[in-house]
């Protein structure tokens, strides 16, 4: 029994205990309940061995255990030992397979280098399918999924395009001084450094999830796949380019409008208008990267400032600037949200001081709170919108303060709060990416997928990453500015999924196994007429059946993601998933029979003991 946190753990037989149907009742069931949505919001994912954390004790109630929970998962510092808790073992022995820089003994990525051997931009051999890998690594086995929740969330938020950026290193080393061969060796090249920084980027967001909204704005401000992505290499005096000064202040900080309340009671005002995105525009202009290194065989990317260029008096390049230089005042429109804050800066030609204060201004403006509070309102308590002027908003802009904007802060007013632990309503229809669903099914299967040799691991990984791909997206391959959206994902509520596993276990009910010739002869593949072996229910029932072979978490993944999309086209690519395991290899008919049989056993206690109450708690509960 793999336990992924670090423990306060009620035994794992006492769970046992508590779920079966004979037992004495060790757990109440709404005791499950809420340790079974606390840990769906928070992970990617909960096991029988990550529950105890969430449960209580013979010492300790359960609210105790889980703001424990919560806290070392915000500052990953243990609240028995005073502590830093490591990653567990799992996580660490994946991501030693990748090339990385990791320490060996808490086994988290070592952020800007200096612990590790050294790592040049030239020097990296990850790929960018490697990097998703690690991604996914972290999300099914970390020890810290409220972090990697985040650092999904600033990916997302921050979000950028791989492509673009390969495309300008592409054309970038394909043109002297640089003389990398052919177009196939420049191509390489160009993905090596686009890759790198895509890691140096997600590696910092992950390392800085829950310290200031500042470290994260202004780091992404001036990384490269940003100038990038939003033309910031190329935004110069005298007409500045105006995608990121419009995407700084649309998707990035206050949004196009905020809520006030003011004397005559509550109303929606504009956070700011045409004439800030274009004074926006202008201080961040000269803002670009540049080739830092004296040798063109190893390049070394590093931002730049660009000071103005004048001429006759004219900024004609660099950063726009006046001759002397003005004062910029930015959201001084009459009808403009107060909440925003007037901001003034004096212009200067040959530094970023204008845009670090702009920065800092927007890090810290209450538009900029609600806006994030009620992203991160979306992410952990529900999809729907929370109403104008919601007192737990407003008391989330009250702890962001005026250093930054205090993540942790308004994560401990969230994840503590009425609506997070105790309202029941809105459980059933929040919604799930595929990587949650697999990650349940990773969780249940207790990671016996990923049993065996490093090198059988990483195979079994990559694996995984195409089959996510095939439903979600490309992890860093987002086309749009505001990143991917609900309607860009195939989610999967706790009601059409309960609603599926229902339908399943009906349908099946009504038919026996067949000879080894017709297993299940009421299925045929609508088009070749061959046996589906199963098809209408083996994969939803998959991981809680818990086989260690590979074909229950395959058949699940596989089903679950396309379970409200049953048109014609995708039968072909459902039939082709249930034939062959995680590794792309055929399964054997003797396999299917042996999984199919031993799930025919399973369904008839799908209503009693023990497994009620694993289907309840981890199924139906997110």
């Amino acid at each position: 029994m793999r336990h992924r946190f670090h423990s306060r753990v009620a035994p794992f037989g006492l769970l046992l205990l508590a779920l079966s149907a004979t037992a004495p009742a060790q757990f109440t069931q709404p005791e499950l309940e809420l340790a079974g949505h606390v840990g769906r919001r928070v992970t990617y994912g909960l096991g029988l061995g990550d529950y105890g954390p969430l449960l209580p004790t013979a010492t300790r109630t359960q609210d105790q255990q889980i703001n424990d929970f919560l806290t070392e998962q915000i500052t990953g510092i243990s609240q028995t030992t005073g502590l830093p808790i490591p990653e567990n073992a799992e996580a660490n022995n994946i991501l030693q397979g990748y090339p990385i820089p990791i320490n060996p003994v808490t086994g988290e990525a070592i952020v800007g280098w200096s612990a590790a051997p050294p790592i040049t931009q030239f020097g990296s051999t990850l790929t960018i399918e490697q990097l998703s890998e690690i991604n996914i690594t972290y999300k099914l086995f970390s020890a810290f999924p409220l972090r990697e929740r985040l650092t999904e969330f600033f990916q997302d938020l921050f979000n950028s395009n791989y492509r673009s950026l390969f495309g300008f290193f592409r054309n970038m080393f394909g043109q002297a001084p640089y003389a990398f061969g052919s177009q196939v060796q420049i191509d390489a090249i160009a993905h090596r450094y686009a890759t790198y920084f895509y890691w140096e980027q997600n590696d910092h967001f992950r390392a800085n999830a829950t310290g200031t909204f500042f470290d994260l704005l202004n780091y992404n401000a001036k990384h490269p796949s940003m100038l990038v992505y939003l033309n910031g290499v190329t935004s110069e005096a005298p007409t500045p380019d105006q995608n990121y000064g419009r995407e700084f202040l649309e998707l990035h900080t206050c949004s196009p409008q905020g809520s006030w309340v003011g004397p005559g009671g509550f109303i929606f005002l504009p956070n700011y208008f045409f004439q800030d995105v274009l004074a926006a525009s202008r201080i961040f202009s000269g803002w670009s990267i540049q080739d830092a290194s004296l040798n063109p065989a190893m390049p070394d990317i590093q931002f730049l400032f660009k000071p103005t260029v004048f001429t006759g008096g004219l900024p004609t390049g660099g950063h726009f600037a006046s001759s002397p230089p003005v004062t910029n005042t930015m959201f001084a429109q009459t009808f403009t949200n107060p909440l925003v804050g007037v901001f003034s800066a004096l212009e200067d030609p040959n530094t970023t001081s204008e845009g670090d204060a702009l920065l800092m201004h927007m890090a810290n403006s209450p538009a900029t709170a609600e806006f994030i509070s009620r992203k991160l309102y979306r992410l952990f308590i529900s999809e729907v919108e929370p109403p104008p002027a919601d007192p737990l908003i407003f008391q989330c802009v009250s702890v962001w303060g005026n250093q930054g904007g205090n993540i942790s802060n308004v994560l401990a007013v969230l994840l503590t709060s009425p609506q997070f632990r105790t309202d029941t309503t809105i459980r059933f229809g929040l919604a799930r990416r595929p990587i949650e669903v697999m990650g349940q099914a990773v969780a249940l299967m207790e990671g016996r997928a990923f049993d065996g040799t490093q090198a059988t691991t990483l195979t079994r990984m990559s694996h995984v990453r195409e089959m996510k791909e095939r439903v979600e997206h490309k992890d860093f391959h987002f086309p749009t500015p505001d990143g991917p959206t609900t309607d860009s994902f195939k989610l999967h509520t706790t009601l059409k999924f309960l609603g599926s596993t229902r339908f399943k276990q009906e349908l099946y009910s009504h038919f026996t196994l067949g000879t080894a010739q017709t297993p299940f002869p009421f299925l045929e593949h609508p088009t070749t007429g061959e046996l589906s072996l199963g098809y209408d229910y083996l994969g939803t029932l998959g991981p809680v059946v818990n086989f260690a072979d590979e074909t229950s978490i395959t058949n699940f993944f596989a089903l679950v993601a396309w379970n409200n999309r049953q048109t014609g086209a995708d039968w072909g690519h459902i039939w082709n998933f249930l034939r062959t395991d995680l590794n792309g290899v055929l399964t054997p008919t003797t396999l299917a029979l042996e999984f199919a049989a031993g799930l025919a056993g399973f369904i008839p206690r799908l209503t009693s003991g023990i497994t009620k109450g694993l289907c309840h708690t981890l199924n139906q509960h997110k």
